[in-house]
């Protein structure tokens, strides 16, 4: 049987399981499907999104400009309106912001991510790298990704000490990420929503 990196029970009955990776998870769905009785399914994946770097802040529309200076997205879309800024990050220098772009329709979203293939997009006066971007959804209970507030079963988690009390019931002055400890990362001396900081 291939490796498990975790196993829960879900609301509804069903069994979870998570693998390290993706050639052990093909290989338990060859092995579970040879049981008559067993039928396994895959876990969506995270909608698609990508970051959008070295964008110059004089920049007035960025999707209309990417639209415009990249004609082959057009093959891929079929309003302007079907691509959207999601999110503009803090900016390390006055030059440039980078933005995190999203497809507006939940058909688009594969069409979107054939655009993860490339490495630049053009914009009106620059080249911009791009990367991938994937945001998975934290939960203020137990800090962990990837579930709903509805699906939370865990324990409550503080953000700052990683004890079992919420952030304003918290006393501590030593920041310790429950996420970084659950993994085993060296440091774990940060808020688990620090993105700068913690590497989960």
């Amino acid at each position: 049987m291939a490796p498990v990196e975790q196993v829960k029970t879900t609301r509804d009955g069903h069994l979870f399981v998570r693998f390290p990776d993706r050639k052990n998870l093909e290989m338990a769905k060859m092995e579970i499907q040879a049981i008559s009785n067993i039928s396994a399914n895959e876990k969506g994946t995270l909608k698609p999104k990508i970051k959008v770097v070295y964008v110059p802040k004089d920049e007035d529309d960025i999707v209309a400009n990417i639209v415009k200076k990249n004609p082959w997205i057009n093959n891929l879309i079929s309003e302007n309106d079907d691509l959207k800024i999601v999110k503009e990050m803090a900016a390390k220098n006055d030059k440039y912001k980078p933005y995190t772009v999203s497809s507006n329709a939940h058909h688009k979203h594969e069409k979107l991510s054939m655009i993860e293939v490339i490495e630049y997009l053009h914009c009106i006066y620059s080249r911009c790298k791009v990367f991938a971007c994937y945001m998975p959804y934290q939960r203020y209970k137990c800090q962990e990704f990837g579930h709903s507030a509805t699906d939370c079963r865990n324990d409550q988690a503080c953000p700052r000490c990683g004890e079992n009390h919420k952030s304003n019931e918290c006393a501590s002055s030593i920041f310790r990420c429950k996420n970084c400890l659950k993994k085993g990362h060296s440091n774990t001396k940060h808020k688990t929503y620090d993105g700068n900081k913690c590497t989960v």
